[in-house]
């Protein structure tokens, strides 16, 4: 279902979001940062690679876990059909066939984490990417606040500026790009495909070329229409079309809330898009 067909179910007014964001009340403040994205700070993405015909074989897969002066290699045995599978791609809740930690989603990046609320995805990246930047965005100065906090009583520097997204970039990042941009559940909430198309140019003005959004939203697997918008790959592909974008890939995963809304987790996707110019 496009963003259009569910424009019945109406979207939250701004005044939704200040009331709720930064109470500590809100569904989407669990307090700690999404499972998957902290699994991306923590070891990299995570790769399902296509392995040659055999029955069993080992596979050699290096992680770099998260202790002070450590680094694990760990075999893993993989038990293949007689038939090779093709080439996918998991989320890293997932167990993968062969564990790449090298990529680096955040690792020695300039990181934005828009819609930050109370800043849980901000502080984890900060805390495990090495070497990254990392800057929080929110409409809502309360939640600005109570992330502030957070990170302070977390020793961790991140800074957390007010910038309302279907806005051009204004006061500390007016002029400012970044290598990556997190978008943890704020596409889902425009409905509407003005605010959507808004909400996509900003983000194109705050990410460098070559640089990539990584995007973790309601996916249209998730049964029900209250709440967020159920988003579809139709709908990703639509607002990231090339030549200016390329959606490198789409994957199932699970948005966490809290327990009292959809039994605590949701169906999601879990996607990474590249500008290109």
């Amino acid at each position: 279902m496009s963003a259009d067909d569910q424009t019945a179910v109406p979207a939250p007014e701004r005044s939704f979001f200040e009331e709720i964001s930064g109470t500590l009340a809100a569904p989407w403040e669990i307090g700690k940062a999404q499972p998957v994205i902290a699994g991306l700070a923590s070891e990299g993405a995570l790769l399902l690679t296509a392995v040659p015909h055999c029955r069993c074989l080992w596979r050699l897969a290096c992680a770099a876990a998260v202790m002070p002066g450590n680094l694990y290699a760990h075999f893993i045995r993989i038990e293949l059909p007689k038939r090779p599978r093709p080439c996918l791609s998991r989320q890293p809740a997932q167990r993968p066939l062969l564990l790449h930690a090298g990529d680096g989603v955040f690792d020695g990046k300039s990181v934005l984490d828009v819609g930050c609320c109370i800043g849980d995805n901000s502080i984890h990246i900060a805390k495990h990417a090495k070497g990254a930047t990392v800057t929080g965005c929110d409409l809502v100065e309360r939640a600005l606040g109570v992330a502030r906090s957070k990170a302070a009583e977390a020793g961790v520097k991140v800074e957390f500026v007010q910038q309302d997204l279907l806005l051009p970039p204004q006061g500390a990042l007016q002029g400012r790009q970044f290598d990556v941009i997190l978008d943890s559940a704020v596409y889902h909430v425009f409905r509407g495909s003005k605010d959507r198309q808004d909400y996509v140019h900003t983000l194109g003005q705050l990410v460098k070329p070559g640089g990539r959004i990584v995007m973790l939203v309601f996916s249209d697997k998730q049964p029900g229409d209250q709440g967020p918008m159920r988003i579809s790959k139709e709908d990703i592909h639509g607002s990231y079309p090339p030549p200016s974008w390329t959606v490198e890939r789409i994957d199932d995963a699970t948005y966490e809330t809290v327990p009292t809304k959809y039994d605590g987790k949701a169906q999601a996707y879990l996607a990474f898009i590249r500008k290109n110019e």
